[in-house]
């Protein structure tokens, strides 16, 4: 099973949520280290309304413009970062408020094409193959967004090589 993300944050404050756990620890755990389609647009929609932050398994972005290398980049250290790390999800469509806390979902123009950018440079620019990789577009209250799944990977550790430059994360 793959490694669960966790935010570390007062349990109480998430009674009603019921994508949110508290484990042994005292952390916070969003998803439960579940797969793309066992995932609620209600637990989506919680995330942002609890502003719940980003930590080292849950990563937000408001878009990604997949026609910008810099962009593509970052996308792909991100995911390779996460297969190196235990996993973890990034949500793209929803604002942070500069320190990582969600505050709002806003729709992603083009969605299906960013995830086809973003599945054939996977392909194309990381290795090891990161078995498992889930990509999904949702529609939220009218928005579209687009769910990436990274597995914690027992292929490790991946690298990005991408315009000339090679990333071990």
């Amino acid at each position: 099973m793959s490694a669960i993300p966790i935010i570390k944050r007062n349990y109480r404050q998430f009674s009603g949520y019921a994508g949110v756990r508290r484990n042994q620890g005292g952390y916070v755990m969003i998803f439960e280290g579940k797969i793309l389609e066992q995932i609620s647009n209600d637990e989506i929609i919680s995330i942002v309304n609890e502003h719940l932050s980003e930590r080292q398994h849950v990563e937000y972005k408001v878009t990604i413009n997949h026609r910008d290398d810099t962009d593509r980049f970052e996308t792909l250290c991100d995911i390779c970062s996460f297969a190196n790390s235990g996993g973890g999800y990034l949500i793209v469509g929803i604002r942070d408020d500069g320190s990582g806390r969600a505050q709002k979902i806003e729709t992603v123009n083009d969605p299906e094409r960013i995830v086809r950018s973003i599945r054939s440079l996977c392909i194309d620019h990381i290795a090891e193959r990161i078995d498992g990789l889930e990509m999904e577009v949702r529609e939220i209250n009218g928005d579209s967004v687009i769910l990436i799944r990274i597995p914690s990977s027992g292929r490790f550790p991946h690298m990005v090589t991408f315009d000339n430059n090679t990333q071990l994360l």
